[in-house]
């Protein structure tokens, strides 16, 4: 079973509930195929077929097969691009050794002395899930308490990362004769995006806790999942931008411009780099539904050099 690098998960569907309008889709109204939708575009470009897979980065058993169309795609897929390459142990174990450097508080630091008292017990709940001794976990950065926290979240859930979307692919795409690679450095992004100064991951630790008490975290979930599995657009009717309620506009900014409009120019960059360097292949891009829409998304991005890129 891999095991999952996790990204701020809870964060990034709160951005997406977050800005729905009154009249936006409840989940309720959506019909759910047999097959998912998904969020699936094509183009052809420098020689080369190209589709692009919005994925769902959690999931249910009931999520697979995909529609015929995505599992024709697949079954002709010559490489596989995803944001980082979890496709074997031996990359798993790698991306965690990257994360290592980074997990520990300066000494002489601990957490829940940076950490507002009210979430204190939710630092207590992710110590007892994890079977870690608090004053371990005292000494953790934020961000490595955060996605602790999302994957108890997930656990509680109906949903799993295991099932997500790109395991999916990992396991019924890639053979001897599919190759895989990553659009994304992960050291990088991991300093960018999440390991940064400690007031920063502070604040961002905090609103995890703070929207898991102000929003049903299983219906943020369901949301998504039903979004990805009726490519159902209007249910991540959202706009790339800092609401003006916020408790810390610089913070949300810059959490909003790394998740979102640096990562997306720089998947954009390289997917057009690698597509240059290929002739005559079959590729699918397969990174999560949230870079695909809203400003400066890695499909407009792809637009603005050329690419004619159609919805299926």
């Amino acid at each position: 079973m891999k095991r999952a690098i996790l990204w701020s998960v809870m964060i990034a569907i709160a951005l997406i509930m977050g800005c729905q309008s009154e009249e936006a889709v409840e989940v309720d109204d959506v019909v759910v195929p047999e097959q998912s939708e998904g969020f699936f575009w094509e183009t052809e470009h420098d020689g080369n077929q190209i589709y692009f897979l919005g994925t769902a980065h959690i999931g249910v058993e009931d999520m697979y097969p995909l529609s015929d169309e995505i599992e024709s795609a697949m079954d002709h897929t010559d490489l596989l691009l995803t944001e980082i390459d979890n496709s074997s142990e031996e990359n798993t174990q790698a991306l965690m050794a990257a994360q290592r450097p980074h997990m520990r508080l300066p000494p002489g630091h601990k957490l829940d002395e940076h950490i507002d008292a009210e979430y204190h017990d939710e630092l207590e709940d992710v110590a007892e899930y994890r079977g870690i001794d608090y004053g371990m976990l005292n000494q953790f950065q934020p961000w490595v308490v955060e996605d602790l926290y999302n994957e108890l979240m997930i656990m509680e859930s109906d949903y799993d990362y295991n099932l997500g979307v790109e395991n999916y692919l990992y396991d019924n795409v890639l053979d001897d004769q599919t190759e895989s690679m990553a659009l994304e450095n992960y050291g990088e992004r991991l300093t960018s995006v999440r390991a940064r100064d400690l007031d920063y991951q502070t604040y961002v630790l905090e609103q995890v806790f703070k929207q898991n008490e102000e929003m049903d975290s299983e219906e943020m979930l369901e949301r998504s999942v039903t979004a990805f599995r009726a490519g159902e657009e209007e249910l991540l009717d959202y706009e790339r931008v800092v609401p003006e309620d916020v408790d810390n506009p610089e913070h949300e900014e810059t959490y909003l411009n790394e998740l979102l409009f640096k990562r997306d120019e720089k998947m954009a960059d390289r997917i057009d780099e690698i597509v240059t360097e290929r002739d005559g292949e079959t590729i699918m891009v397969a990174v999560g539904l949230m870079h695909f829409f809203g400003e400066d998304n890695i499909r407009s991005l792809l637009e603005d050099k050329g690419y004619e890129i159609e919805r299926r």
